[in-house]
């Protein structure tokens, strides 16, 4: 169920940012990428924080659909992890994070 509703929201992500005139794909992609890199800590009592990360972590449910998942957005995790997501994810001149995070 988790997963389903991750994924519908990374199709409207994809569609507003696309919207905006950056690949939403793409940046949907790094935002991943960026949420992995960042670690969660849930002492700062920011629930936008707390929202986007869930939201931006693939890995965060630990649903059994996750193997519906496309694999790409697995992988935009995994590269968070060990390069730089402004260089895997070159497509995408802004951080839909930062972009998000000045609407809320």
């Amino acid at each position: 169920m988790w997963t389903q509703m991750r994924w519908n929201l990374y199709n409207i992500l994809e569609l507003w940012a696309s919207g905006i005139g950056v690949n939403g794909h793409t940046c949907v992609l790094k935002s991943i990428c960026e949420a992995s890199q960042t670690p969660f800590n849930n002492d700062t009592g920011d629930i936008w924080h707390e929202v986007a990360h869930i939201i931006f972590s693939p890995y965060s449910s630990r649903d059994v659909t996750i193997d519906y998942l496309p694999l790409e957005y697995l992988s935009a995790a995994k590269v968070g992890l060990s390069q730089s997501c402004d260089q895997a994810f070159k497509e995408c001149p802004k951080s839909l994070l930062q972009m998000l995070s000045y609407v809320l």
